[in-house]
């Protein structure tokens, strides 16, 4: 019996290998555009060709620098922006921890 199912089933076995076999082919115009992309040459540009070293910045006075931060808005800016962004589930915001986790307990 086990022949017997072997025998029958392995036409329809080989069917199916021959066909993802011709599946697999390339055709000519995959060929001809791999063998296109093959024969260009090689290019190699190395990065350390490209390489900047470190250049100090020059030093400015101090009280210079703090009036340029003040005069972008300092760390308070980047509070605010924090601060006025909206929760993104759609909830208020105002009941703070507790609807994080459902209300408090009983």
């Amino acid at each position: 019996m086990p022949f017997h199912f072997v025998r029958l089933q392995l036409p329809l076995a080989l069917a199916i290998f021959a066909s993802a076999v011709a599946a697999q082919t390339p055709t000519a115009s995959q060929t001809t555009e791999a063998n296109s992309i093959l024969a260009r040459p090689l290019q190699y540009r190395s990065l350390i060709s490209t390489y900047e070293p470190y250049n100090d910045q020059a030093v400015r006075p101090w009280r210079e620098a703090n009036d340029r931060v003040q005069r972008i808005g300092g760390w308070r800016s980047y509070a605010k922006d924090v601060s006025d962004k909206t929760p993104a589930s759609g909830d208020s915001g105002t009941d703070g921890h507790n609807a994080t986790h459902g209300g408090v307990k009983p």
